[in-house]
């Protein structure tokens, strides 16, 4: 059987950079996921919900060193938040392992949580803590991809689709992804990126004069 080829030379090249960008994409991927990263002396895998776990508790205790961080960690854990309690509950533990004096915020809840007439009812349990690294995963990967290859993180929303639109940084890496990890939706690897994206570039794509 004969194969098909592109209608026109404009598409045939769409094509050929389309497979470029999935092969980089699927690079990165792999190295995602074949690869750890150091925090704080320790290995951490990007996809092991321990190690994101692990990840999200230390930061939020690094956010505590700060007053208005200390409030907001100790009222995340008040309303439910298991992780933000045993980050407050590890506080505690190090502040008197190093005979410390704790900030006021932190001594109330010590009080609270050693009260046997209080009972703390935790979320139900689906946490985005437990993707905490793999999301900043993917956007590590969107960004790269699309300052390597000038391409807009998300599709552009248009009534007639241009040629430009023909593929994005989020679709290519969601392709990526469920080629060498995980099946993973075009609109699964949006909503991370558009939660994380702003935090993860500020600034925005501005080096390659694109937006976010």
């Amino acid at each position: 059987m004969a194969t098909k080829l592109p209608p026109t030379i404009a598409e045939a090249e769409a094509s050929l950079i389309e497979a470029e960008v999935l092969a980089y994409a699927r690079k990165l991927v792999r190295m995602v996921r074949d690869e750890q990263i150091s925090f704080c002396g320790q290995p951490l895998s990007w996809l092991e919900k321990v190690d994101s776990q692990r990840f999200a508790r230390q930061t939020m205790k690094q956010m505590a060193s700060f007053p208005f961080g200390m409030m907001d960690l100790c009222n995340l854990a008040r309303a439910g938040w298991g992780l933000a309690d045993e980050a407050a509950r590890e506080l505690i533990q190090e502040y008197s392992h190093r005979r410390e004096d704790m900030p006021p915020t932190l001594v109330a809840y010590n009080m609270e949580i050693i009260d046997p007439r209080r009972v703390y009812r935790r979320l139900p349990s689906q946490k985005k803590e437990d993707r905490f690294l793999r999301d900043l995963a993917i956007v590590w990967v969107v960004g790269d991809v699309c300052s390597k290859f000038r391409l807009k993180p998300m599709r552009q929303r248009r009534s007639k689709p241009s040629k430009h639109d023909r593929f994005s940084g989020c679709s290519i890496v969601a392709e990526a992804i469920t080629a060498e990890l995980m099946p993973l939706g075009e609109s699964a690897v949006v909503e991370v990126w558009r939660r994380y994206g702003r935090m993860a570039f500020p600034n925005g794509l501005n080096a390659i004069g694109l937006r976010l």
